[in-house]
């Protein structure tokens, strides 16, 4: 599977619908998650044998300095998978 856009999108809808780090929620822009939903996706495709909830926290705790509870990072990646399958 390579990057796409479809890839990218699914990963963010995951990380949206769950908004980790409240941006959303507090008014943040649309767009605001993109950037790390990029990297989630980009990370995946680059290392499909990774724990997928691994690496969303990563991303967050690399891009944005923030830790993202692991119950969150896991209900993440879950929702990703289950997408990526339909």
């Amino acid at each position: 599977m390579k990057l796409t856009s479809e890839v990218i999108l699914i990963v963010k809808e995951a990380i949206d619908h769950y908004d980790p780090i409240r941006f959303l929620k507090n008014g943040a822009a649309p767009d605001e998650y993109l950037y790390e939903a990029m990297h989630v996706a980009k990370s995946l495709l680059d290392d499909k044998e990774a724990d997928l909830s691994e690496i969303v926290s990563d991303v967050f705790k690399k891009q944005l300095g923030e830790t993202v509870d692991p119950d969150v990072a896991t209900a993440i990646a879950k929702r990703i998978i289950i997408n990526l399958k339909d």
